[in-house]
């Protein structure tokens, strides 16, 4: 390959956390949250009322969305004994689609 350079101090720049791709995954993550929310099944609303947004420092770009109760991931991943109620993934695709 000819005539193609990467320049990685414009990628680096594109993905913090003001950059352009940075403040794309931000905005993203935060609508995700938004209808995770929304989509998360209420009992007490602690758990949809838990809900966060944070960045990943190791990874340039990367925010984690994520609803920090303990029984979060039963309630989106289901048990043996309960079948799942993926809020966050029904979040997600459409934050994608749109």
């Amino acid at each position: 390959m000819t005539g193609f350079k990467l320049d990685a101090g414009a990628i680096a720049a594109m993905l913090a956390e003001n950059g352009v791709v940075g403040k794309e995954m931000r905005r993203l993550a935060n609508d995700t949250l938004a209808l995770g929310t929304v989509y998360a099944p209420v009992d007490t609303g602690r758990l949809s009322g838990s809900g966060v947004v944070r960045r990943m420092p190791d990874v340039p770009g990367g925010y984690d969305v994520a609803f920090p109760v303990h029984y979060a991931i039963y309630v989106h991943q289901g048990t043996r004994r309960m079948r799942g109620r993926p809020f966050l993934n029904r979040a997600l695709r459409q934050v994608i689609a749109t």
